[in-house]
């Protein structure tokens, strides 16, 4: 809104049908005829409306290092409505698994220039809750990691006995949810990690890490 874009707010929150309903009649209305989405749910709630709305396509973005694998969510999604692959490098474009999408995978690159950030000055370790010695390593988060953080817990879980003065702090949207630090307590990390949630100067957390 900010930047002059137009912004419609639609009803995810208590069930994904509302969301549907809603976003179908803004497709509808707007002519939309192309939606992008980074989500299995979001493509699935998307396609959905693009059904009812008599529109479309669907363009899923693949993020960068992410291993993509289609779960039953995307594989219904891709019956309702015709979708595509958009991925950032022609080594990810080799390397995923893009049989029986409509649409051809293609190669949209991020566009993002790493070396703007090297002005960036790193957050302090008291600022974070960070011991000021010893191993700092930063996850970036959001509820679409549920599975992969889970993977973090188990590897950590392994690795932190031999490394007691390492600690990890979690950074982004969701991090401070109550379920994570269940499951950190659960396999025996809980003492290692930091819930920060989500943060204005999450890129100042990143630079103050020693390892991401």
């Amino acid at each position: 809104q900010e930047a002059g874009l137009d912004v419609v707010t639609i009803n995810t929150a208590v069930t994904s049908g509302g969301g549907v309903w809603d976003l179908r009649k803004v497709l509808h209305e707007r002519f939309v005829e192309v939606v992008v989405v980074t989500t299995e749910r979001d493509q699935l709630v998307v396609s959905s409306a693009m059904r009812l709305a008599e529109r479309g396509a669907v363009l899923r973005r693949v993020a960068s290092f992410d291993r993509f694998e289609l779960q039953r969510g995307g594989k219904l999604a891709l019956k309702i409505a015709t979708a595509g692959l958009i991925v950032s490098t022609d080594r990810e474009l080799k390397a995923i698994n893009h049989a029986g999408w409509p649409i051809p995978a293609s190669v949209v690159p991020i566009g993002v220039d790493a070396s703007t950030y090297d002005a960036i000055e790193p957050a302090t370790r008291a600022d974070i809750g960070a011991r000021p010695q010893g191993l700092l390593i930063a996850c970036s988060y959001n509820t679409a990691g549920r599975y992969r953080i889970a993977t973090v817990f188990r590897t950590l879980s392994l690795l932190a006995p031999r490394h007691p003065n390492m600690q990890v702090v979690v950074v982004g949207p969701g991090s401070l949810e109550e379920d994570l630090r269940m499951h950190a307590a659960a396999v025996g990390v809980s003492r290692v990690f930091t819930f920060l949630g989500e943060r204005d100067d999450e890129l100042s957390v990143m630079r103050a890490a020693d390892a991401l």
